[in-house]
């Protein structure tokens, strides 16, 4: 309850920051980091008033960090960094569609069949080859291409 208080108020104190530091911006090119702003002082606003509101365990249980989950922790980042330094070899598509399935089946609490690895892999080759469609060709921006796509 406290904890979530504190960090309302961060949150807040950043997003009055970002707001004041886009005055001195054009008006086009503050609107996003206002808009951003903006959206972080209502999630602030309303992560405060729900601390006051609910009515939760006096007491806060602090999660264990335990052996299992640093391991996991620990994997997590070496695949992250894993997946940066592929990305320059294999391409941007292809790197983030393997480095995503990995991790679905690494988190996935049950074995996944054939078919919903499947579905997975398809799901996950059409909203990267969209995010890649997005800043490659309508922003602009270059991503890595490696020697498969």
């Amino acid at each position: 309850m406290k904890s979530n208080r504190i960090v309302s108020v961060i949150f807040l104190l950043i997003s009055g920051w970002f707001w004041a530091e886009s005055i001195h911006v054009p008006y086009k090119d503050a609107l996003f980091p206002r808009l951003m702003a903006l959206l972080l002082i209502v999630l602030s606003l309303i992560l405060f008033t729900e601390t006051f509101l609910k009515q939760r365990q006096l007491v806060e249980q602090k999660p264990a960090l335990t052996r299992r989950n640093l391991i996991y922790m620990i994997l997590f980042i070496s695949l992250a960094f894993a997946w940066l330094y592929m990305m320059n070899i294999f391409g941007f598509v292809t790197s983030s569609i393997v480095f995503l399935l990995i991790m679905t089946l690494i988190l996935s609490t049950k074995a996944m069949k054939f078919r919903e690895t499947l579905f997975t892999l398809i799901l996950y080759a059409v909203i990267v080859i969209g995010f890649w469609f997005a800043f490659s060709r309508l922003l602009l921006i270059p991503l890595p291409h490696g020697f498969l796509i």
